[in-house]
């Protein structure tokens, strides 16, 4: 159904092929949709099931239990004629009345969750529920005798004796009886369920197999072609073709928590080149963006290997300085970058056609550290705290500010 209706779509719409592979697609997934409600609606009648079958089990073989049990208590008390018993009495007579209770309440004739339970209790052939009643209301002589004034012993003999002509027996094989069919009854309404759930499933597999073939394999040959495409675009800066802040910000996390686990001196160091608002005012955004170029070179060319490059502002650069550089050698490198930056300037061509140079620098502010607990952008905030004094101590500087509280540029 879903390849004619994906055909004849894309036919009748071959100048939108999105329209008919959308299409198919809602049809594919209210399909999905449809028997996934149907997979949990089974699922809670399931549930269900299983609580109640746990339930009506439980208070089945309880009375079962306690039935058992009733001759021999009311023996015990007639013999001993102690509270004791006859308490132990009582309690069993209470929990036969309120398991036999709530069996009673989900086998009414007309609201029955078990035919054949129901038949057991109140058909001819067992007449379950009329001798339970009349077992219990034998036991119940005994358990409410007051031993101050009644004979216990002589009442609870004859009780005895007339429980034993009601056959206990009969009322325990009955409910053995009631059990079985109410356990085969539920073993066939889950396997119902179950073979419901299989086959929805079935059909969702299926359908996603159908939407695999008809409906994502089209778009494969597109995503293919866009795909070099997004990541330049998700992770490169178009201009400089450094890494972008995201793509800076990634790298240099995973080389932070290496650093972390090897407990090595890694440094964060955020350039900004000084003046920069004043270059694009008076030359133009053209030759800003040839002076941005250019310092993305100049990075390119002077920095380490293994060290990650990002412009990750307007006029901002970050570099993360990895392979255990403390702060000598992160001072080290990165003025030797200063440096070479004011001593190089950048080329360019004027409105009139000529090709002229421009000088700039650029200030930069370093935070080192062995990590802890210290984040990528911890790290760029204290940086920027670093940078800012460069700035107010007169630009074209280097700002580290040691372990000691010592600015490495005015120890050296």
């Amino acid at each position: 159904m879903i390849r004619s209706i994906y055909n004849n779509k894309l036919d009748s719409e071959t100048k939108s092929p999105a329209k008919a592979l959308t299409f198919a697609y809602l049809i594919a997934f209210a399909i999905i949709g449809l028997f996934s409600v149907g997979i949990h609606l089974s699922t809670n009648l399931l549930m269900e099931q299983l609580t109640e079958t746990s339930e009506v089990t439980y208070h089945l073989s309880r009375t079962r239990t306690l039935i058992q049990r009733l001759p021999y208590q009311v023996e015990s008390f007639a013999e001993h004629e102690s509270d004791v018993d006859q308490s132990r009495l009582r309690d069993s007579l209470l929990k036969i009345q309120a398991s036999v209770q709530i069996i009673r309440g989900k086998i009414q004739p007309a609201e029955t969750i078990n035919v054949e339970l129901t038949d057991v209790f109140y058909g001819k052939v067992f007449e379950l529920n009329k001798k339970m009643n009349a077992y219990t209301n034998a036991a119940t002589h005994c358990a409410i005798l007051d031993m101050q004034y009644d004979e216990a012993r002589v009442i609870c003999t004859n009780v005895k004796r007339h429980m034993d002509q009601l056959e206990g027996r009969e009322i325990i094989a009955g409910l053995d009886v009631a059990l079985d069919k109410y356990r085969q009854a539920t073993l066939d309404k889950i396997d119902f369920y179950h073979s419901l759930q299989i086959g929805g499933i079935v059909v969702i597999l299926l359908v996603l197999v159908l939407e695999a073939l008809l409906i994502f394999r089209p778009l494969i040959n597109r995503i293919h072609n866009y795909h070099k495409m997004l990541v330049e675009q998700a992770l490169q800066d178009p201009l400089t073709g450094l890494k972008n802040r995201r793509a800076f910000i990634n790298q240099a996390t995973a080389e932070l928590s290496q650093a972390r686990r090897d407990k090595t001196p890694v440094a964060m160091a955020l350039m900004d080149l000084d003046k920069f608002k004043s270059i694009n005012d008076t030359y133009g955004h053209d030759v800003g963006d040839a002076v941005i170029t250019h310092f993305a070179n100049q990075l390119k060319m002077r920095v380490r290997r293994g060290d990650i490059i990002g412009r990750i502002g307007g006029e901002e650069f970050a570099i993360m300085l990895v392979r255990s550089t403390d702060d000598e050698d992160a001072y080290s490198v990165i003025n030797r970058i200063r440096e070479a930056v004011a001593e190089s300037p950048c080329s360019y061509i004027d409105k009139a056609g000529k090709a002229k140079e421009l000088s700039y620098t650029v200030s930069v502010g370093i935070y080192s550290c062995t990590p802890d607990e210290e984040t990528i952008n911890e790290m760029l905030s204290n940086a920027d705290e670093m940078l800012y004094r460069a700035k107010e101590n007169g630009r074209n500087r280097v700002v580290l500010i040691n372990s000691d509280g010592q600015n490495i540029e005015e120890a050296a």
